[in-house]
């Protein structure tokens, strides 16, 4: 999923967390991306821990994350900052911990 406004915020449909899924989001605001996209790599367990559930009149349930919203659940901390770790947190995906400095 992408967003191009600033402030957003990212939603999955009838998500069923498992070790082997997770959700990329991309931000390419010109706010906060400053011209380059803004990536958050989240575990699907981790992303339903911190999003707001909404259920449809249908019965299914979107489950959005608001990064910019503070989280009464974790300490009234915004979850942009207790999230943190998932920023540009490609490892998740390929295992691969080394980090190259430009």
């Amino acid at each position: 999923m992408k967003s191009t406004q600033e402030g957003w915020s990212c939603g999955v449909w009838d998500l069923r967390p498992s070790e082997s899924r997770f959700i990329v989001f991309v931000d390419m605001s010109e706010e906060e991306s400053k011209g380059k996209p803004e990536v958050w790599i989240f575990p699907s367990g981790v992303f339903k821990e911190h999003a707001s559930p909404i259920r449809s009149k249908g019965g299914h349930i979107f489950f959005r994350l608001y990064l910019y919203a503070k989280s009464k659940k974790h300490g009234n901390k915004p979850r942009r900052v207790l999230l943190q770790k998932y920023h540009d947190a490609w490892e998740l995906l390929t295992g691969d911990t080394t980090q190259e400095t430009a």
